[in-house]
């Protein structure tokens, strides 16, 4: 017998709503001239949608958004938000009603931050709400804005505006008095850092943009504050235009300590990434060094040693790694705190990738340390432990042995330890 799957049951409205309300909210939106009916429009609006103003939650029924959506709402909502824009004597309560409904579905309707939506009508909404914005309209703007960066189209719609970096300085300011906008000032911006590659440098020369940042981290922030504010930090430090400006900064790297004190796990591997990042650079390196007294070395041996997270070790390990050059290694040799801890972990983490980076960083600081140095019976000493461990990579330690043998006042100690 023929097998046929049955088909696919339509989408109901609920009963309670009626089978036409889609076409009347949006024929009811359209013919509000007053703004006691655009008032009256919008919180009902917000009763079918179970919108909680207070708390910007929203607790109804995803189908309920989609007919509303599917019937055209948020465009009979830009139409009033234009008239307003444009008429002399319109209150902002008025304008951020309507920007605020504008906000809800941008935030709960995945049909309109999509990229086909984004290409048809995203540049006309960004542009819209500029105006919006210029008239002391905040919050609802930058959260849809953010809600537009989800994908690359739409940062790069963002990007693209005029106004929108120098509206962005400006929502950080006001943020800081105001939890909601600086969540969502950083999600944009962390957004657009990570979408527009080729804007980054254009983002970080953006007047006070950087400053304003950087300020961010001397208050208290919630945590999805600094982990986003990490994020932000750690995108602009992958490209390589925009990490050389970075580590030139001292208040970039000052932040990453702040940020690093009591910080989530995703904010320290957000800034862990930015370290590695920061240390592929080898002028970077030296900044890494002196800056504040080795304060950010003695940070990453702390996280090398008494991280439990092995994800942040293995970025701490890799970050000295990355560092032991040849211009950087007679700085870091001389911690002795810091080669105990990379022979260490080289020995005893669990995680063998961070026994593999920390083993190579180990190595390479090792193979320039000279008899002559005080440290020098101690390194050999590691070294041999080292040897004989089977998470180390022989090749590692054939190198680092190699290097100390170069030196001719080295082999004499090299010769009396046989077990290495």
């Amino acid at each position: 017998m023929r097998y046929e799957s049955p088909a696919k049951r339509p989408r109901m409205i609920p009963s309670e709503l009626g089978n036409n309300y889609p076409r009347e909210i949006v024929e009811s939106i359209h013919q509000a001239v007053t703004a006691s009916q655009r008032f009256e429009i919008v919180h009902r609006l917000f009763q079918i949608i179970k919108y909680d103003v207070n708390t910007r939650s929203c607790h109804g029924d995803p189908q309920v958004f989609n007919f509303l959506v599917e019937a055209g709402v948020t465009n009979s909502l830009c139409i009033q938000l234009g008239f307003l824009l444009h008429r002399h004597g319109s209150s902002r309560e008025e304008i951020g009603l309507i920007c605020t409904a504008i906000d809800v579905f941008y935030r709960f309707s995945p049909t309109l931050t999509s990229e086909s939506y984004l290409r048809a009508r995203g540049k006309e909404v960004i542009k819209l709400l500029t105006g919006a914005y210029r008239r002391g309209v905040i919050l609802p703007v930058i959260s849809i804005w953010h809600s537009c960066s989800s994908s690359e189209h739409g940062a790069f719609l963002l990007i693209e505006e005029p106004l929108f970096l120098p509206s962005v300085v400006d929502a950080f300011k006001t943020g800081l008095s105001e939890c909601d906008i600086l969540l969502e000032a950083l999600g944009l911006l962390k957004n657009a850092t990570y979408y527009v590659e080729d804007f980054r440098r254009r983002i970080m020369e953006q007047q006070s943009l950087f400053p304003t940042l950087t300020n961010l981290a001397e208050s208290t922030l919630p945590h999805k504050a600094q982990e986003r504010l990490s994020a932000v930090i750690r995108n602009l430090a992958l490209s390589p235009s925009t990490r050389v400006v970075l580590a030139h900064r001292a208040d970039v790297l000052t932040t990453i300590l702040r940020l690093a004190n009591g910080a989530t796990p995703q904010t320290l591997r957000n800034l862990m990434n930015t370290m590695v990042s920061l240390a592929i650079d080898a002028d970077a390196c030296l900044l890494i060094i002196f800056h504040g007294d080795g304060m950010l070395i003695t940070m990453l041996k702390r996280l090398l040693f008494h991280e439990e997270d092995a994800a942040i070790r293995k970025r701490a390990a890799r970050t000295l790694r990355l560092m032991a050059r040849e211009a950087t290694v007679p700085f870091l040799i001389h911690d002795d705190k810091l080669m105990d801890t990379l022979s260490n972990r080289a020995i005893h983490d669990s995680c063998s990738e961070v026994r593999a980076e920390a083993a190579e960083a180990f190595a390479r600081c090792a193979g320039l340390v000279k008899a002559a140095m005080g440290q020098h019976d101690a390194v050999l000493d590691a070294l041999t432990q080292l040897a004989s461990s089977p998470h180390v990579p022989p090749d590692v330690m054939a190198r680092a042995v190699m290097e100390q043998a170069r030196h001719p006042e080295n082999r004499a100690s090299l010769a009396k330890r046989t077990k290495l």
